[in-house]
């Protein structure tokens, strides 16, 4: 277990556990972790931990329970003896999709339909209301089943869910109808694209190399028909350390680093 980055804010002593929320995000091999004050919305600590490859098979939950529990012992915000009040996790390998709710039915079977070679997921919805629609997805079961040992009343909350709810609240920027956000994580990159205040785009994307991110990046804004010159760019994830801004600003200008620790987007 490494730590990667550890930030305590001062001040979380002079905050009441009935007025904070641990929240996590979280893979086979990282867990992120942050703790907000509810009534401020103050981010009070970061951190950033990492794991040797989780086995696969039936050792899988007892090798994950093993790092919570670990982690418990070394991270003291996560020290047993601290009850918040509300706890949030995130899963970063997931599989899902988005149903206006008008359309919404069954939802187990649009998961089936998408991704037919996927077996033994706990289904997850919930409702988005910036975009009137349901977030259905799917993650391993070993996920919920580890995190309810230490959190029994943990709430799940979906990347698309906390994505989506992030590019709603970006800064305005006065000069640009168009936002766009774009989440990078090991394999994977999420993109979203709000126009005029509503979201216009929202998909995943697997990369192998960072040309595969400017490709998928440049070619969806192609399809939508918007000027590169007039949108506002915002990053996070692993975009900082793939040095990506850098790319980006040569073909959209008006880019930057999510404000903050940009890495721990998901859950903050």
């Amino acid at each position: 277990m490494i730590c990667t980055y550890r930030h305590i804010d001062q001040d979380i002593g002079d905050y009441y556990m009935s007025d904070l929320t641990l929240n996590m995000a979280f893979d086979c091999e990282r867990i992120f972790l942050s703790v907000m004050s509810i009534k401020t919305k103050k981010i009070l600590a970061v951190c950033n931990y990492i794991f040797p490859p989780m086995n696969t098979g039936n050792t899988a939950i007892n090798q994950l329970i093993d790092n919570l529990s670990k982690l418990q012992i070394t991270e003291k915000i996560i020290s047993p003896s601290l009850k918040y009040k509300n706890v949030i996790y995130t899963v970063l390998d997931y599989e899902a999709t988005l149903i206006p709710v008008k359309y919404f039915n069954e939802k187990e079977k649009y998961l089936k339909v998408l991704f037919p070679q996927s077996k033994n997921s706990t289904v997850f919805t919930e409702k988005i209301p910036q975009i009137k629609a349901m977030a259905v997805s799917a993650i391993d079961p070993v996920y919920p089943a580890a995190i309810s040992i230490p959190y029994s009343k943990a709430k799940y909350r979906s990347v698309y869910s906390v994505l989506i709810k992030k590019i709603f609240a970006l800064p305005e920027k006065s000069h640009f109808t168009t936002n766009v956000l774009v989440h990078v994580c090991d394999n994977v990159f999420e993109l979203l694209v709000r126009k005029s205040n509503k979201l216009i785009f929202i998909n995943t994307f697997q990369y192998k190399r960072k040309s595969d991110i400017l490709y998928y990046f440049l070619y969806t804004l192609n399809k939508l028909g918007l000027d590169i010159g007039a949108i506002a760019v915002f990053l996070c994830g692993k975009a900082r350390e793939t040095d990506l801004l850098k790319d980006i600003k040569i073909h959209a200008y008006h880019s930057m680093y999510y404000k903050g620790n940009d890495n721990f987007l998901l859950i903050t």
